[in-house]
């Protein structure tokens, strides 16, 4: 959609218990009060629920840190996690591959951080 991003994955293929919900966090840019070590990004939950999807508003997306260290193509850094009973499991990272030249062409721009091509996604744990 032209406001938002939506978001599936699968559940646990084999999973230690019943999941009983998922959270989604996104990085975003830090304050420039953030005592953190350069290269630690900063996540905040974007999503708690049983769903295995959610939408993602352009509201997120515009605080959204841009991560250029692993890899020559800039991405939108998503973790996800499951919960059951004994509490969260590891999480999941997705790198949404973002366009560099949509980048640069929307840096002046407000509404262009939620674009980017249809197969931009790689997921890595």
């Amino acid at each position: 959609a032209s406001d938002s991003v939506q978001i599936t994955w699968e559940a646990p293929s084999s999973p230690s218990g019943r999941i009983l919900e998922y959270s989604m966090y996104l990085a975003v840019r830090k304050s420039r009060s953030s005592s953190e070590r350069p290269g630690q990004m900063a996540f905040i939950r974007i999503y708690r629920g049983t769903k295995t999807s959610c939408s993602v508003s352009s509201s997120h997306l515009e605080n959204a840190h841009i991560d250029t260290s692993s890899s020559s193509r800039p991405a939108v850094v998503f973790r996800i996690a499951a919960k059951n009973e004994q509490g969260y499991g590891p999480a999941t990272q997705i790198r949404w591959i973002q366009d560099p030249i949509k980048l640069r062409a929307c840096a002046s721009k407000t509404d262009c951080s939620a674009e980017a091509g249809p197969d931009a996604a790689d997921s890595s744990s």
